[in-house]
């Protein structure tokens, strides 16, 4: 068995039986361990996701700009 819960939690109860009816009550809490994310990470993941998004804005406008353009086939 396996439990999760986001980071807003300070703890949980699981409550389990088996087949045979045995029950069984744990509890956790929230220790304040743990790493969180450094400043230094989440900038870089800020600026990959700002630069794929100026990529995938550049592929597009290069792609309508190439079509717009393009010449008329059989035209002289």
């Amino acid at each position: 068995m396996s439990a999760a819960a986001s980071c807003c939690l300070e703890g949980m109860v699981l409550e389990v039986e088996d087949v045979a009816g045995n029950q069984e009550k744990m509890e956790a809490e929230r220790d304040g361990t743990g790493t969180p994310i450094s400043d230094g990470v989440k900038w870089g993941l800020i600026g990959a996701a700002m630069a794929l998004i100026l990529i995938l804005i550049g592929i597009g406008a290069f792609c309508c700009y190439r079509r717009r353009y393009s010449s008329v086939p059989g035209g002289e």
